[in-house]
């Protein structure tokens, strides 16, 4: 008991001793696991907002060294230098698209193409057109005018853009008219916003799934009857590079600025050379060789029609007619024309670099001595002329059925 007595003093003061040391040093221990908890916590957060992507879909985001902008490099004679512009990204998510119709950087076309007329031989020109179900009478004058100018076995694609496959009277005539395929257009292919039919981005994958499948084709809205139909020149011209292998037939007399929102030059930036502006073309009736010019041009008209803010940019922005030809130079963007304008502005940019690289032969559509100014075709414009003119579908079915 006397030994016990003796260490109670050392007892006292070692736990006086361990006091001093919880007092000094367990909060600094306590605010270090504090931190370190929170680090932790900020760490766990960020790997939270990681969007990882699964390996089955990395290919679809994937560029692959694919030119994703758009940009050109001319030759400004006045200016006496190259001038160069660069558009906007598009995105690497419509790798997919570029890959299905065969439009990316590594897949080379030769240069050695020839163009060929309409007609019933097997390599001869194809007509590609598309209508819904309202148009379905306009759709048959058009099939009655091809065939009376080119024959009945000429080759005619038509797609349906919606009504036609319901519609009996239609699909009796598609059946029994010799050389006529019927295919549905999947519109679910385009972005949401942009499957209105009204928009036009169909025409663009229309004439891409065109240029991958047939050699030369001619595309033609329902709104187009060919009369005289003779197309040698303009063939001949395009297969001696004296015109480009995507050939429309007509300007609209007023200019690409004018009727193009300027959302859209952010990714397809136009080259206008000294002029305030440049023609804008009709879309209603094109030409196209497969060729790698051609493939360009669609390659960015797909990209921009598979998007909203390309091709287009605001809702509601029809062109009207009376602003359109309003005598001033510095009216730009008052309306938006969609396929005329993104296809008018790659169409000159393309030519201009093909003479700025030296073809001096080349003649741009805005040329008044192109050849498109003579196609032989009549353009209806005014419905109440289309419906004074149309031929009539027994007609039709009796002249040309297989």
């Amino acid at each position: 008991m006397a030994h016990l007595t003796k260490l109670f003093p050392i007892f006292i003061i070692l736990i006086f001793l361990a006091f001093l040391y919880i007092c000094k040093y367990l909060p600094l221990i306590n605010s270090k696991k504090n931190n370190e908890n929170e680090i932790n916590k900020k760490n766990i957060e960020k790997v939270k907002k990681i969007k990882f992507v699964g390996a089955e879909n990395y290919e679809k985001f994937d560029c692959k060294n694919e030119k994703m902008s758009y940009n050109w490099q001319i030759l400004n004679k006045s200016a006496g230098k190259i001038i160069e512009e660069v558009g906007k990204e598009f995105d690497c998510k419509h790798m997919n698209i570029l890959n299905k119709y065969k439009l990316t950087n590594q897949i080379k076309l030769p240069n050695n193409y020839k163009a060929t007329e309409p007609g019933d031989k097997e390599d001869s020109a194809v007509f590609v057109t598309a209508s819904d179900a309202k148009q379905i009478d306009a759709l048959i004058s058009l099939i009655g005018s091809i065939k009376h100018r080119f024959g009945t076995k000429q080759r005619i694609i038509v797609y349906d853009l919606g009504g036609i496959l319901l519609n009996a009277k239609m699909m009796y005539y598609i059946r029994n008219l010799c050389s006529v395929e019927y295919r549905r257009f999947n519109l679910n292919q385009l972005p949401p916003n942009l499957r209105n039919i009204k928009t036009f981005a169909w025409k663009i994958f229309i004439l891409a799934q065109s240029h991958l499948e047939f050699n030369t084709f001619i595309y033609v809205d329902t709104s187009v009857r060919i009369y005289n139909g003779d197309f040698e020149r303009h063939i001949y011209g395009i297969n001696k590079r004296i015109l480009s292998p995507f050939l429309f037939n007509m300007g609209t007399n007023h200019g690409i600025k004018r009727a193009t929102l300027p959302e859209t030059f952010q990714y397809l930036p136009l080259y206008t050379s000294d002029e305030i502006d440049i023609e804008m073309q009709e879309t209603h009736f094109i030409i196209v060789q497969k060729s790698e010019f051609s493939k360009e041009i669609l390659k960015w008209a797909i990209l921009c029609a598979l998007t909203k803010e390309c091709f287009e940019p605001k809702n509601n922005t029809k062109c009207n007619a009376n602003q359109l030809y309003i005598k001033d130079d510095n009216l730009f963007g008052i309306c938006h024309n969609n396929d005329k304008s993104v296809l008018t502005i790659l169409i000159n940019n393309a030519e201009e670099e093909i003479i700025s690289k030296g073809n001096s032969n080349l003649i741009l559509h805005s040329s008044y001595n192109h050849h498109s100014r003579r196609l032989s075709i009549f353009p209806f414009t005014n419905y109440q002329i289309l419906k004074d003119h149309r031929d009539n579908p027994e007609e039709v079915l009796k002249r040309h059925k297989c």
